[in-house]
């Protein structure tokens, strides 16, 4: 027997029963998280005449594309790279809890993709009330969270097959981990500009 033969056959006789049925479950949730927080980080940038109009840098619609302004470009450009800019010191201590406390990293992580979602909705009524400022500061304050829940994505594409799912099951797993990002990309660059433009 070749040795691929033989790998083949100790994947195939692997004892599932020691992984649990509900390990789909958990990769849906990541994969749920993981999307939603791609999709965040394209949510104020895919349409960028619209972000700064919401958040008062051109008040009347159609102004940004009018004037050709610049102003506001830098606050839209920033609430993607605040995200960006929060991964790299979040992922220090993700290293370093993902395997020893992962129930909690991962905890940490998905609160911080939630608390990031809520502040982006925040923000916006904040500027629908006119309070532009404080809209504008809650609306970084959003991707830095954002980023700090990408952090423990980044870090969980291989952990979480390697730790819930049979070597027969994590090429599987993982893509489709992988996947779930490309996916939140996608939905936020084409579902903003066809439902607001």
């Amino acid at each position: 027997m070749d040795p691929e033969e033989k790998l083949l056959k100790e994947i195939q006789g692997e004892d599932h029963a020691q992984y649990p049925a509900w390990r789909w479950f958990v990769l849906l949730a990541f994969a749920m998280n993981c999307g939603g927080n791609s999709f965040m980080f394209m949510d104020f940038t895919t349409v960028p005449d619209l972000t700064k109009q919401v958040f008062g840098y051109c008040p009347f619609e159609g102004d940004c594309i009018q004037t050709n302004s610049d102003s506001g470009d830098s606050f839209v450009g920033w609430t993607y790279s605040a995200s960006l800019l929060a991964v790299l010191p979040a992922a220090f201590p993700v290293f370093m809890y993902l395997d020893k406390k992962n129930w909690i990293t991962s905890g940490v992580g998905m609160f911080c993709n939630f608390l990031g979602g809520w502040l982006r909705y925040a923000s916006v009524e904040q500027a629908r009330n006119g309070n532009y400022a404080h809209a504008r500061t809650v609306a970084l304050t959003s991707s830095i969270f954002i980023g700090f829940a990408a952090a423990v994505i980044i870090c969980s594409y291989s952990a979480i097959p390697s730790r819930w799912f049979p070597e027969s099951e994590r090429t599987l797993a993982t893509t489709f981990a992988v996947q779930s990002n490309y996916a939140g990309w996608c939905v936020g660059c084409i579902l903003f500009p066809y439902v607001v433009v």
